[in-house]
């Protein structure tokens, strides 16, 4: 009986390490990744540009250094509404001026809602971030 129980509280703690790695993000942020994603996002296919838009926007604010990039693929029509959403995710005020044109000045609505949702994401992150720091004075 006694190694019944050794034999399945085995088996539980196998299982419990393999479900803890499978839910774990599986993106890497560090700064080498975000490089990559970058030179992606510059010269990669419409697809690859895409994936890695998403991916930059999956990785937050540690992908920041990617936002020049993603503010010059705002003029590609085949991946805009990937930028616009990792604009949003990533949350750099600095993506504020080109989401507001977006808003003011292109045709197509879906993209107008897009970035305006992007640009409210943004301000509710930046207002947060605004009042930690007040909280913490």
């Amino acid at each position: 009986m006694k190694k019944i129980f050794i034999f399945t509280a085995f088996i539980f703690f196998c299982m419990t390490i393999i479900l803890n790695l499978y839910a774990q993000p599986q993106v890497n942020s560090s700064a080498k990744q975000v490089s990559k994603y970058i030179q992606d996002l510059k010269y990669g296919t419409s697809g690859i540009r895409c994936e890695s838009a998403e991916t930059l926007g999956e990785m937050g604010s540690s992908a920041r250094e990617s936002m020049p990039v993603l503010i010059d693929a705002i003029k590609d029509y085949g991946i805009r509404n990937f930028v616009i959403e990792a604009m949003g995710k990533i949350g750099d005020p600095s993506a504020l001026d080109a989401l507001n044109y977006v808003v003011k000045y292109d045709k197509d609505p879906k993209i107008k809602k897009a970035a305006g949702e992007a640009i409210k994401r943004i301000k509710s992150k930046r207002s947060k971030g605004n009042f930690l720091r007040s909280e913490t004075k």
